[in-house]
């Protein structure tokens, strides 16, 4: 071999051994991949990507007051009764981070798992924060995207869940009251105040109950199956209001549920030597539905007792004129199948129970 031929053969290996001693540029390596972004006080908007694509964080101006990255870390949620988890669940960090302003938070899930039938009550994203579990109502829901939008005030563990609800409880309210009978009106036990057919409007059939000597109610179920509580009496006080559709309350009542009902009232004294002036108003009564629970009141229990509260404001007038007067009054009645109130407080008095009736317990 020459020594030209030997010189060309080795160039390449001299050039090779020429690059290789040589330092490699720097290049800033990639971010992790649970990185979202960094977030300044003056807000951001950060989304997820894989699974967590629908993710999106939205930091208003002021939620942090210096700079954080913000990280999301997949992970398992954790099983919890009467409510199950509709996805995975997202470590966001850093743990613990509060903020100055709630974010928003919009937090995806499979809508696959969920079906015309589930409410979006149902719906809720579940935090869990050392141990402890909460659940957030969303403030929007996207069934057919998989997306549930909650505001948060901190970073934790988070996860869309689907809770079971319970199916609402309905009663007909004509069931609680008696079966019809004819009025026998007997209210106290000394005569002095019993109400006579003739005090009373031309009403038909009426339920009449006394619950403590003094206090009595008349009551008359509508055609529709509702209730009008046709009038209150109270002996030791010398009155007797005559009301036009005071509850009202729909035939068949959810409970827990709230109702308002407008309602006209005319009020008169049954005793003449009180000489008191007639009067009539009108109001607006707010009819609670609580709850159905057992109640027992002495010896006796009764089962299926419905609990309602009546908020009334109302303005009255005197007869023959005046200045109307304002006020206001609030009953709690506690209702028995067939019987009707077995228990009743006014204006947050102390309960009063059922004495005697004329409708067969």
């Amino acid at each position: 071999m020459s020594k030209s031929t030997a010189l060309l053969f080795l160039i390449p290996l001299i050039a090779a051994c020429s690059s290789g001693s040589g330092r490699d540029p720097i290049v800033e390596p990639p971010p992790p991949d649970n990185e979202l972004g960094t977030v300044t006080s003056a807000g951001a908007q950060l989304s997820g990507s894989g699974a967590f694509a629908a993710l999106k964080l939205d930091f208003p101006p002021n939620a942090v007051s210096q700079s954080i990255v913000v990280t999301l870390v997949s992970a398992t949620p954790t099983e919890l009764d009467e409510r199950s988890a509709l996805g995975l669940a997202a470590d966001l960090g850093p743990d613990g981070q509060r903020f100055d302003v709630p974010i928003s938070l919009t937090m995806p899930f499979d809508p696959m798992q969920i079906d015309d039938e589930v409410a979006d009550e149902s719906l809720i994203v579940i935090v869990e924060s050392e141990g402890t579990i909460e659940e957030l109502e969303p403030s929007a829901i996207d069934r057919t995207g998989g997306t549930l939008t909650v505001a948060v005030d901190h970073f934790s563990r988070f996860w869309a869940a689907k809770k079971e609800v319970a199916a609402p409880i309905i009663r007909e309210v004509a069931s609680y009251l008696p079966q019809t009978i004819g009025a026998e009106y007997e209210y106290v036990d000394d005569g002095t105040g019993r109400v006579t057919e003739e005090d009373l409007p031309n009403v038909g059939t009426v339920r009449v109950l006394e619950f403590d000597g003094l206090f009595g109610l008349y009551l008359q179920p509508e055609e529709d199956g509702s209730i009008s509580m046709l009038g209150e009496h109270d002996a030791d006080a010398g009155f007797q209001n005559a009301h036009e559709m005071w509850t009202a309350m729909p035939s068949s009542i959810e409970v827990p549920s709230s109702t308002d009902t407008d309602y006209t009232y005319a009020g008169f004294q049954p005793w003449p030597e009180l000489d008191q002036p007639a009067w009539a108003g009108i109001g607006t009564a707010t009819v609670e539905a609580i709850d159905v629970d057992p109640l027992t009141i002495g010896e006796t229990t009764y089962e299926d007792v419905l609990h309602i509260r009546i908020s009334s404001e109302f303005s009255e007038t005197p007869e023959g004129g005046g200045d109307p007067v304002a006020g206001s009054s609030s009953w709690e009645f506690w209702l028995a199948e067939g019987i009707g109130p077995v228990r009743y407080s006014q204006d947050g008095g102390d309960p009063v129970d059922l004495v005697s009736t004329n409708m067969p317990l």
